[in-house]
């Protein structure tokens, strides 16, 4: 169970409250926010972020965007992100990377994966799962999900 704080970003108010309820059940502390640009200020006043979760459609500053004007790449404060979309993908690997995306997941979505997901990509980033167990936990999301780095 994690204690770490999930911020999640969706113009669609029941993604983000399916999200918090499945995330605060499984221990983590979540926010969220509406657009892009409050995903943008809630993530620099809160240093205490250690996921993002946002959705790549919304209005005004959409989630990519959003993500390159945090300048996640290669930032000192990096955490991993997760884009989600319900439309064809029509971006390239290199603007994903350049822009900080670890992860992308097709909607609609089980909440339940996504909780084991966080869980697996803080636990791989702390040590604490062994190596190439990575992989195999997260191969049970199917191919909704694309790794950006293509690292498993």
């Amino acid at each position: 169970m994690g204690s770490e704080m999930i911020l999640v970003v969706d113009d669609e108010p029941h993604i983000r409250r399916v999200l918090s309820f499945a995330l605060q059940g499984h221990g983590f502390r979540v926010i969220t926010a509406a657009d892009g640009r409050e995903g943008f200020e809630m993530y620099r006043a809160n240093p205490a972020i250690e996921f993002l979760i946002t959705d790549y459609v919304m209005p005004g500053l959409d989630g990519l965007a959003m993500c390159r004007k945090l300048e996640l790449k290669g930032g000192e404060r990096r955490v991993p992100v997760l884009l989600l979309t319900s439309y064809d993908f029509r971006t390239t690997f290199e603007q994903l990377i350049e822009a900080g995306v670890d992860y992308v997941l097709n909607k609609p979505f089980s909440p339940r994966k996504i909780v084991k997901l966080v869980q697996d990509i803080l636990d791989d980033r702390k040590g604490i799962m062994p190596q190439g167990e990575m992989a195999i936990s997260i191969s049970g999301l199917g191919s909704d999900l694309r790794s950006v780095a293509g690292d498993f």
